[in-house]
């Protein structure tokens, strides 16, 4: 189970880029199993945690016309 959570203070790495998670960003902390049965907590950014799922970045086009 993913939990999302507000970081209160800085400190926390990525486990997915290994930059700095900053105080007021949004994480993701997810289980990573071992072979033991034992389970690791990770902490990742939420667009690494997407990217490592498969997502990809988008452009929108706008909605208005600039003239």
């Amino acid at each position: 189970m993913y939990q999302v959570i507000q970081a209160k203070q800085g400190g926390d790495i990525c486990a997915h880029c290994g930059k700095p998670i900053r105080a007021g960003s949004v994480f993701v902390i997810r289980p990573v199993p071992y072979k033991t049965g034992q389970v690791a907590w990770v902490f990742m950014h939420i667009w690494c945690d997407a990217q490592r799922r498969g997502a990809t970045k988008e452009k929108l086009r706008a909605l208005s016309r600039r003239n």
